[in-house]
C-alpha cells in the first residue's frame, strides 16, 4: 500500500491514521517542537546518534532472520505483536475499528480545549469524525472543501457529518468549519443573538459586497434605511471573528521559515526538504533488548515497554510517511508553477480538488498538506495554500499576487503606485483585499514600497 491517504468508500478512523492525520498539518518548526515534547514523554524514543543516523534504517522492526528459527515462550514478544502492519501508511485500514481515545500527547495541543467542548457536546460514536474534521480545517478555521466530500471520504450520511459541523459553528466565537467566511459571519451573528431580520444579519447574508467595500450608500439605498443605521450596523459587525480558530491556537509569531526551497539550473530545478533540524529517531537499544528478553522483567513492565514501542514506531514512521507525501506535493506545485517560480512569470492557478484527485488524494489529505507551510523560491516565498482555490468558489491567493506584480511592473515609474492605490485597482477589478495584504504580497515579491522604487529610479537617472 502507499504511502498515502487515499480516497476509499469508507473511513476507519484509527489511532495511526489521527497521528499521521496531525503530524501532516504540522509545518517543520512546530514538527520539531512535538517531537522534542514526544522525546520527553516516552523513554523508549531517543535521538540517533549523528554517526549512526547514515547507518540505522527507518523500519525500528526487529529484522525478520533475527527471529527465523527461535524457539518463543509464552511470554516472550517481538515487535510484530504489537505493530500494526499499516502503522506507517496513509492508507486507511479497513479491520481495525478502535474506538477514539484521547492520548496525553493530544493534551499539550493547542485546540485541546476546543476538543474538551466537542466531547461534552457530540456523541461518542461522533468524536473521530469531529476530530478527521478540525484537522481538515485551514488556519481560519474555514471548512475547503463540500459536504459531499467529507460525507464520501468518512462513509457517513450528508446529515450527520452536517450536524457535527453545525456543533463547530456554535462554538464561540462561531462560524468554525464554515465553507465561506460569509457563512461564518452569519453563524456569529446567530450565535450572538443578532435575529434574521436584523440590520446587521441582513447586510451580511443580502449584501456581502457591499459590506466587504464598507458601501454605506447602496446599502442604506436597497434596504431603504438611514446612513446612520447602516453605520451603526457596522459597528456591531467589527466585532465579527474572520479567523475563529485564533482563540485556540497559542500561535502568536508570524515569523515565516520555509519549509521547502526550490534551485532552478537552466530548465533543470531540484527541490530541498529542510528538514535538516529534525532529529532521526528510534527505538532505544535498552528497550528494545526488554521485549528480546521479557523474562529478566516483571509483565507489568514488558507491557509498559510495549506500549511505549508501539507509540514510538508508529511516530517515526508518521513523520516518515509525512516527508515522503509532502515532497510529492511540492514537487506536483513546482512542476505546475516552474515558469513563475523561476522568474516571476505567468501564474497557472491550482485547483484545489482537481489536483488532489491528480495526486491520488483526498482533498482533506492535500489540504493539510499545503496548511501553514512555505516555499522559498528564486522570485520569493510562498505559502503553499495560496497556489490553490478550494473548488468551491474562492480564487486563488497566487493570481492575485501575480496581478499585484503585473499592476507594479506597469505602472508610471515617475509616480509609483501605493498599496492604498493598488488596492483600489483591484477592488474595481472585483478582487476584495485590505492595503495589509497588499503589502504583505509585495513583500513576498521582494518588491519595495512605492517611495524606494520612485528613489531608486531617480538614482537610476
Amino acid at each position: 500500500m502507499r504511502d498515502e491517504i487515499r480516497l476509499e468508500q469508507k473511513l476507519v478512523l484509527t489511532p495511526q491514521l489521527l497521528l499521521n492525520i496531525r503530524l501532516l498539518a504540522l509545518p517543520t518548526l512546530e514538527l520539531e517542537q512535538v517531537i522534542r515534547q514526544e522525546l520527553e514523554k516516552n523513554p523508549t524514543l531517543e535521538i540517533l546518534p549523528e554517526e549512526e543516523a547514515e547507518k540505522e534504517p527507518l523500519d525500528e522492526e526487529m529484522p525478520e532472520e533475527r527471529r527465523r528459527g527461535e524457539e518463543r515462550r509464552e511470554d516472550e514478544f517481538d515487535l510484530s505483536d504489537f505493530i500494526p502492519e499499516d502503522s506507517g501508511q496513509w492508507g486507511i485500514p479497513y479491520e481495525e475499528k478502535e474506538e477514539f481515545l484521547p492520548s496525553a500527547k493530544e493534551e499539550a495541543e493547542p485546540m485541546e480545549s476546543l476538543k474538551r467542548i466537542l466531547r461534552t457536546r457530540l456523541k461518542e460514536e461522533d468524536l473521530p469524525y469531529a476530530e478527521y474534521i478540525l484537522q481538515s480545517l485551514d488556519e481560519d478555521g474555514l471548512l475547503p472543501f463540500p459536504l459531499e466530500e467529507l460525507s464520501e471520504v468518512l462513509g457517513i450520511e450528508k446529515e450527520r457529518v452536517s450536524g457535527i459541523i453545525d456543533v463547530l459553528k456554535e462554538i464561540e466565537p462561531g462560524g468554525i468549519g464554515a465553507n465561506t467566511r460569509q457563512e461564518m459571519f452569519l453563524a456569529q451573528l446567530k450565535l450572538a443573538g443578532f435575529p434574521s431580520t436584523s440590520l446587521e444579519f441582513q447586510i451580511i447574508e443580502r449584501f456581502y459586497s457591499a459590506f466587504l467595500s464598507l458601501n454605506c450608500e447602496k446599502i442604506a439605498r436597497e434596504m431603504r434605511v438611514s446612513i446612520s443605521e447602516v453605520k451603526r450596523a457596522l459597528a456591531n459587525l467589527k466585532s465579527l471573528e474572520p479567523r475563529p480558530l485564533r482563540k485556540y491556537s497559542d500561535k502568536t509569531c508570524d515569523f515565516v521559515e520555509p519549509d521547502f526551497a526550490v534551485h532552478f539550473s537552466g530548465e533543470n530545478y531540484s527541490i530541498i526538504f529542510r528538514d535538516e533540524r529534525i532529529p532521526h529517531l528510534r527505538i532505544s537499544p535498552y528497550y528494545r533488548n526488554v521485549l528480546r528478553n521479557p523474562s529478566s522483567y516483571t509483565r507489568e513492565e514488558v507491557e509498559f515497554v510495549r506500549e511505549k514501542v508501539r507509540e514510538a514506531v508508529s511516530f517515526i514512521k508518521g513523520i516518515e510517511a509525512r516527508k515522503k507525501l509532502l515532497l510529492r506535493v511540492v514537487s506536483y506545485i513546482v512542476e505546475k508553477e516552474k515558469d513563475f517560480l523561476k522568474s516571476g512569470g505567468k501564474i497557472a492557478p491550482l485547483n484545489l480538488i482537481d489536483c488532489a484527485r491528480e495526486l491520488g488524494l483526498h482533498p482533506s489529505s492535500l489540504s493539510r498538506a499545503i496548511m501553514r507551510k512555505y516555499l522559498s523560491a528564486p522570485s520569493g516565498i510562498f505559502h503553499l495554500r495560496s497556489f490553490f482555490s478550494s473548488g468551491i468558489g474562492d480564487k486563488p491567493k497566487m493570481s492575485v499576487i501575480t496581478r499585484v506584480k503585473e499592476l507594479i511592473e506597469n505602472e508610471d515609474p515617475n509616480s509609483p503606485l501605493s498599496d492604498e492605490e493598488i488596492r483600489n485597482l483591484l477592488q474595481k477589478e472585483g478582487v476584495k483585499i485590505a492595503r495589509r495584504t497588499v503589502a504583505k504580497y509585495r513583500l513576498l515579491l521582494k518588491i519595495p514600497p512605492s517611495h524606494l522604487r520612485r528613489k531608486n529610479k531617480v538614482m537610476g537617472e
